[in-house]
């Protein structure tokens, strides 16, 4: 498949701090020198700190910063384009997805909605891979549906006191800070949820084990219980009673779209390593090999567009997530004939490429409730469509 990015080289490591500076080329030569090598790392139960922090001297963690921040003024296309330049040269799609998780929270989170006070407590150890945080929404049973949270946070004089539990935090062990999602009040039978910073040393807060995820190495998932949490009324990010809309809808809507970047980087690697074992004389193989090209065609132009339409601003119009519903589905289509053309050839059994698949399936299946409600609201625009006509 043709790369997303001008070069297919590697290029110099030194920071380009020029609004849109050559953040993918700087990612694919950290990935290619740094991460690459590290051939375990994808079935590691361990966090690589040391490749983190050297991602944070590189600026690579949070570029999409304003320069006054610490970052570089990185737009959508250019995370895209620097997520499929980590995965396709550093051969590791769990490490990406960290990745993505944190550079969005140090944006929306920290940027767009934390005060004066809370961006100078934590953005700087954010810059740095220093501290690292994850979203508590989840709960065991219900995943993040909010009609069925339970997660309370009462207000008592200048503090609240949060009881709940909380599941699948990405990154979650390796935090020094969650953002838990709370009810702070209730209109009517609707909930209404607020969120707070709670340092990960706050008396109550307890880690859980969320079981042996054998997928997405090394990024980490643990449950979070609070218990009597007491946090400062200071501690409350973004608007009161307006969590979901204002932090959680639109960071689902980013990580789906910015995902396509390291998936396409994945399905890259994916269909390199079995076009590479194919014989020449095998026509079929050929065939199906170039069918894929095409698919990896479509999944690219998909995953551009949708950058470029985030970098115009147009994220709430109704007919959006209908990019990345149409990248998933291609994906796994691209997926489903990788894992028939395997068995038909006699390539099954490669750990690399058994390993990538597996994390790339995972990766693409992550909340299909909640694409199954992209897909009943965009009949929505169809119906209109119709009445209209």
């Amino acid at each position: 498949m043709v790369s997303l990015t001008a070069t297919d080289t590697a290029t110099d490591t030194a920071i380009d701090r020029t609004p849109g500076g050559d953040l993918a080329g700087r990612m694919s030569a950290f990935a290619l020198d740094r991460i690459a090598p590290r051939a375990t790392l994808s079935h590691a139960d361990d966090f690589p700190f040391d490749l983190w922090t050297a991602m944070g001297a590189a600026g690579l963690l949070a570029p999409n910063l304003p320069a006054a921040h610490g970052g570089e003024g990185a737009t959508y296309t250019d995370l895209l384009r620097a997520g499929y330049e980590l995965v396709r040269r550093g051969r590791c799609l769990g490490l990406a997805v960290c990745w993505q998780a944190h550079v969005l929270k140090a944006r929306i989170l920290f940027h767009d909605c934390a005060t004066d006070d809370q961006r100078a407590r934590w953005l700087p150890g954010f810059v740095s891979g220093e501290s690292r945080a994850a979203l508590a929404i989840s709960e065991p049973g219900v995943g993040a549906h909010p009609k069925k949270l339970a997660t309370e946070a009462v207000r008592d004089g200048e503090s609240y006191v949060i009881n709940g539990e909380k599941a699948y935090l990405t990154n979650g062990p390796i935090a020094d800070l969650y953002t838990v999602f709370a009810i702070t009040g209730r209109d009517g039978d609707r909930k209404r949820f607020s969120a707070f910073l709670v340092p990960r040393d706050t008396p109550g807060v307890t880690l859980l084990e969320s079981g042996a995820l054998d997928y997405l190495k090394p990024s980490l998932h643990c449950g979070l219980r609070l218990e009597d949490c007491r946090v400062p009324a200071t501690a409350m990010i973004g608007p009161e009673g307006g969590a979901f809309e204002t932090l959680s809808r639109p960071f689902r809507e980013l990580e789906d779209t910015l995902m396509m970047g390291p998936l396409l980087g994945g399905l890259e690697l994916l269909l390199a390593g079995v076009a590479a074992r194919v014989r020449p004389m095998d026509e079929p193989a050929r065939e199906t090999v170039g069918g894929l090209v095409a698919l990896g065609a479509a999944l690219r132009a998909t995953a551009e567009r949708a950058a470029a339409e985030l970098d115009a601003g147009r994220m709430a119009e109704a007919a959006f997530p209908a990019y990345a519903l149409v990248f998933r589905n291609l994906a796994r289509q691209f997926l489903e004939t990788v894992a028939a053309l395997r068995a038909e050839t006699g390539l099954e059994g490669d750990r690399f490429l058994d390993t990538l698949a597996r994390d790339l399936i995972k990766s693409i299946d992550i909340a299909r409730y909640a694409q199954r409600l992209k897909q009943q609201k965009l009949s929505d625009l169809a119906v209109e469509e119709d009445v209209t006509a």
